[in-house]
């Protein structure tokens, strides 16, 4: 299954829900990908440093840009889940990536501006 996070505003929680899925479906005992679609590479860095804590089951990610269909197809075929994290604009990443998504989750900080969209 392909879960992507994504919205066009930067600072909503991306990032952070991306890898607290992740996270949370390892514990779960799947196999699992994150990909790295935003170019600040702030779920590649978050999941580098707890891999290399050692105290937790490994999450593999990998960082993609551009055109990721693709590859999200390919990793779909070989993982239990393939969660991807995309920058805070409309993008190449967010709108070929939405095209191989199971799931599109769009998190938004409940502000009235945000609401009006």
């Amino acid at each position: 299954m392909i879960i992507l996070i994504g919205s066009q505003k930067g600072g909503c929680g991306k990032s952070t829900t991306c890898v607290n899925i992740a996270s949370e479906l390892v514990r779960q005992g799947n196999d699992v990908v994150l990909v790295d679609a935003n170019r600040q590479g702030k779920s590649s860095n978050w999941i580098s440093d707890r891999n290399s804590a050692g105290e937790l089951d490994t999450i593999h990610s990998i960082q993609k840009f551009d055109n990721i269909r693709e590859t999200l197809l390919d990793l779909k075929a070989r993982y239990d889940y393939v969660v991807v994290d995309t920058a805070g604009r409309d993008s190449r990443e967010v709108l070929t990536g939405m095209t191989a998504a199971d799931v599109i989750l769009v998190p938004f900080r409940p502000s009235q501006p945000d609401l009006d969209r």
